[in-house]
């Protein structure tokens, strides 16, 4: 290269380093684990509650086991939490994705990234003896308390005939008669039963008494927010987190729903917050499971109340 051509050179790379530099942006989308390590070890059939950390304009982040959206977090504020329930021994891929909200549309864009492999593994754990569930108190009407958020005057007033539903299912001798009388593979049980008989579920939920608070007060406590989920998320119906009192509910779902349907997944929703689970993926026994159960048989038995 002679010296004229190094000089005609120097523009062009000073040309290029200034295209390069704008096209930085001014902050940096980030969504991380704190102090989690490739093949940590976490156990199987636990949940696992991770802590992580996002940059400021992050407002939802889906979680994925391997495929499988498990989580969605939604107005993510910088610290956030995970809880994850692993039901498989072996090595498991968790990937977080994180979307914000551009300033021309309300549309999500995907602007972050990461993946963790996990190492899950089994043990046995002495529970010691099981709990004995409340009472309910047999002179009170079940009640449904139903705070709602996001809601407009339309959506509003299907939450409230879903209520009412619910209210009017609970205290029905038809519907204890349903949940006494449910089997499962020949028996009168449900699936994922915690080692309790239907009799034993009937009185548990009845007492109204949610994981959380504890409280005994024939009250089915629903606090609910209505969110559209991204692209990535358009199969969730809904969902909760062990944590937190509040049950999120899809849009793309909920607009569409009919009162019966919304009354059934959120029964299913609050059954959660009574301590009861499912297998995560789709198998045969999850549709026995206490939640899906007593969604569908609420759900079936609003139906009716319709017609």
């Amino acid at each position: 290269m002679n010296t004229f051509q190094k000089i005609k050179l120097i523009p062009i790379l000073f040309t290029t380093l200034l295209i390069l530099t704008a096209c930085q942006p001014e902050s940096i989308s980030s969504v991380l684990l704190n102090g989690v390590e490739q093949k940590q070890l976490l156990y199987v059939g636990e949940n696992n509650t991770i802590g992580g950390t996002s940059s400021e304009n992050i407002s939802q982040i889906d979680v994925y086991i391997g495929d499988e959206l498990v989580e969605q977090i939604i107005s993510v504020e910088g610290e956030f939490e995970l809880n994850i329930t692993f039901d498989e021994v072996g090595l498991a891929e968790v990937k977080l994705i994180a979307f914000a909200f551009s300033d021309q549309d309300d549309v999500a864009q995907e602007v972050a990234q990461s993946n963790y492999l996990f190492d899950i593994a089994s043990r046995e754990v002495d529970y010691g003896d099981e709990e004995q569930p409340p009472q309910a108190h047999s002179d009170l009407d079940f009640s449904v308390s139903l705070v709602m958020h996001n809601f407009d005057s339309v959506s509003k007033q299907k939450g409230l005939v879903s209520k009412e539903m619910i209210e009017a299912i609970f205290n029905s001798e038809e519907f204890r008669q349903k949940v006494l009388l449910f089997r499962y593979d020949g028996v009168e049980q449900f699936a994922d039963n915690k080692g309790m008989s239907n009799q034993e579920i009937y009185d548990r939920l009845m007492t109204g008494a949610e994981v959380l608070n504890g409280v005994v007060d024939v009250q089915m406590d629903i606090d609910i927010t209505l969110y559209r989920s991204s692209w990535f998320g358009r199969n969730t119906i809904g969902y909760t987190t062990a944590d937190s009192p509040k049950i999120y509910s899809n849009t793309r779902f909920f607009y569409d729903f009919t009162p019966a349907d919304i009354a059934g997944n959120w029964t299913h929703e609050w059954v959660h917050k009574m301590g009861f689970g499912h297998d995560r993926r789709s198998t045969a026994k999850r549709p026995y499971s206490v939640p899906y159960a007593i969604g569908y048989i609420v759900r079936d038995m609003a139906r009716i109340l319709m017609n």
